[in-house]
């Protein structure tokens, strides 16, 4: 193996070889001990010096040495420790002056220079979310109390709104108190009307059932001339029509025996036309009673069977009620009565109902619109009271206007033979008279009872004025 090659002045370049040939050719010297020791040159000891680096020995071979070599040519490596401390120094001194890229190292940052990093710009980012959460917050806060303002606004302007139609209520109503109080009417709607305890006996012919209340007591003759059986307001519950069951089918029985003989008679005089006329007073007073104490219990006489139906029809149809109508033998002029007396009751209960609805809707507006602010409770609260009011005024007006048309019906337009077969061909069912009326406006073409109620309707007439074409004024009841 040929050594490594001469600098200029002769010595060594350790520099200029690699690591492996370096030590190859300090093994090759070690191998040449003893042609040292016989040229009396300082033995190297390799193994002692083989910790120094290489950059090390190279500086060692170009530094203190470099003038230094054998007669042979080779250099002659000193065997001295303590020189190559005093170079390694000397090197480590030099490398404190050089710059990181004059040592040919890059800049690495460490791991903990890294989180550090990582960290702060966590930080900042969270920081930077914080302040954008902050001014959204801060903007919905903007955005609620406005909110809650203009609520506030449309909420004073409905109050003054209000406020103006109370007064003008307030002063309507007392106007027409002084008005009434003038006329002597003593002070119109603030005055309760006084309790009068009376004995209503239909078989004098009955007209004013309007009037009739609960302390009022029904006597029934039973066509016997003297009484047979009374009813009272306070015995008006839902267990009443059991009782009055037994009573109804005695009074069909006897209507029905007085019927044939009346129908004999000329001209319908005679006393058999005279028992009928006061049986079927006291027939259709009954039902008239009910309907003014309890519109429910009316209700469950109409839908009531008051005899047995094992062996007929559960219910009434349409094929009876025009049996009924048939064999009731109308004149005319009764069915131009009793188809008036349809039309006027439908638009009456459409108006009602129209005004109903209007006073319900007033109600809801009234309650959605309530504060716990005292002024305004008692505004609404009065609002509340007139509008409950006009409500229950409505419910009886309906009820009214149907009592007013079976009442005319009944005792005005048919005659007492017409009445009497009504009652007796309709048991075990209670006579329908609308019913019949509805097959003769069937067969007149009229519309039906759904067709008048959904148009609308013009201004309900006055009670007192209910009356049809050829007729006088209505002031029966039921």
């Amino acid at each position: 193996m040929e050594g490594p090659p001469p600098d200029a002045d002769g010595d060594l370049r350790l520099d200029l070889i690699s690591d492996a040939d370096l030590f190859s050719f300090l093994e090759t010297l070690s191998g040449n001990t003893g042609a040292q020791q016989e040229l009396g040159a300082p033995v190297l000891d390799f193994k002692a010096a083989a910790p120094a680096s290489t950059a090390n020995l190279a500086t060692q071979n170009s530094g203190s040495h470099s003038g230094d070599s054998s007669s042979g040519g080779h250099p002659i490596l000193n065997d001295s420790s303590g020189a190559s401390r005093d170079q390694s120094q000397r090197v480590s001194n030099h490398g404190e002056h050089e710059s990181p890229a004059q040592r040919g190292l890059s800049v690495r940052k460490t791991s903990g220079d890294r989180d550090k990093n990582k960290n702060a710009q966590r930080a900042f980012r969270q920081r930077k979310k914080e302040k954008e959460k902050a001014k959204e917050q801060q903007l919905e806060e903007l955005m609620e109390r406005l909110k809650v303002a203009e609520a506030e606004r449309e909420q004073l302007t409905r109050h003054n709104t209000l406020l103006e139609r109370a007064i003008v209520a307030r002063d309507r109503v007392a106007a027409e108190f002084s008005d009434a109080k003038t006329a002597g009417g003593g002070g119109y709607g603030l005055e309760m009307p006084k309790k009068q305890t009376r004995i209503l006996r239909p078989a004098l012919d009955w007209r004013d059932n309007l009037e009739w209340t609960p302390d009022d007591t029904l006597q029934l003759t039973l066509g016997e001339g003297h009484p047979q059986w009374e009813l009272t307001g306070s015995n008006m519950d839902p267990s009443v029509i059991n009782e009055i069951k037994p009573i109804w089918k005695g009074l069909v029985n006897k209507i029905a025996t007085a019927l044939v003989e009346a129908e004999k008679e000329p001209g319908g005089q005679g006393p058999a036309s005279a028992r009928v006329a006061v049986l079927v007073a006291e027939a259709t007073s009954i039902p008239a009673f009910l309907a003014r104490l309890s519109p429910l219990l009316i209700h469950q006489w109409a839908t009531a069977k008051l005899g047995d139906v094992r062996f007929g029809p559960q219910n009434p149809t349409q094929a009876l009620w025009r049996s009924i109508e048939a064999n009731m033998m109308l004149r005319p002029e009764q069915k131009t009565q009793l188809l008036g007396l349809r039309r006027t009751l439908l638009q009456t209960m459409a108006t009602l109902l129209q005004e109903r609805r209007m006073i319900q809707a007033l109600i809801k507006d009234v309650e959605g619109t309530m504060n716990i602010n005292k002024e305004d409770l008692s505004l609404k609260m009065w609002q509340l009271q007139e509008a409950v009011q006009r409500l229950r005024a409505n419910v009886k007006a309906v009820h009214d206007t149907k009592c007013r048309l079976f009442s005319a019906a009944w005792r005005q337009v048919l005659d007492r033979i017409q009445c009497a077969k009504l009652i007796v061909q309709s048991f075990p069912f209670p006579p329908d008279l609308l019913s019949v009326i509805s097959c003769l406006s069937e067969e007149a073409g009229e519309p039906s009872a759904g067709e008048m109620l959904a148009q609308r309707a013009p201004p309900a007439p006055t009670f007192l004025g209910l009356q049809p074409p050829g007729m006088a004024p209505l002031t029966a009841g039921m």
